[in-house]
């Protein structure tokens, strides 16, 4: 298990070093698993954050969008609003699936958590961006 741990923590390492633009000197010179743990985590909070705020834009074009019939920008809006609220709930159970063989409790877990949340985010906000 232990040979596994290394495994998925140096790949991770790598993968947190090709995304220099969250948490840059953190995420680059990585020696230590909780140096690791630490840097996922700072991408994780950014990773929310930039999902949330995307929300609030899709939600902002609504309102511009249909100014000229607001209570269907009010359906739209809560249409997607149920829809985003399941995909939350879809992301964190994917995430658990992909994070299955990993010991629960344990860093390598949580690291794998939430790259895969971070990795979901970045998809899901790309669709966002491409509603109304």
């Amino acid at each position: 298990m232990k040979i596994i741990q290394v495994i998925v923590i140096a790949f991770f390492a790598s993968s947190c070093m090709a995304n220099p633009s969250i948490e840059e000197d953190d995420c680059n010179n990585i020696n230590s698993s909780p140096h690791l743990d630490d840097c996922v985590r700072k991408r994780l909070v950014v990773s929310n954050k930039a999902l949330e705020n995307e929300y609030l834009r899709f939600e902002r074009r609504v309102e511009n969008d249909y100014s000229a019939d607001p209570d269907l920008g009010k359906d739209l809006i809560s249409v997607v609003k149920k829809a985003h609220d399941s995909w939350i709930i879809f992301r964190d159970s994917n995430c658990r699936v992909v994070a299955f063989e990993v010991e629960e409790g344990t860093s390598a877990h949580l690291t794998i958590m939430n790259n895969c949340t971070i990795r979901m985010n970045a998809e899901r906000i790309k669709e966002l961006k491409k509603l109304p």
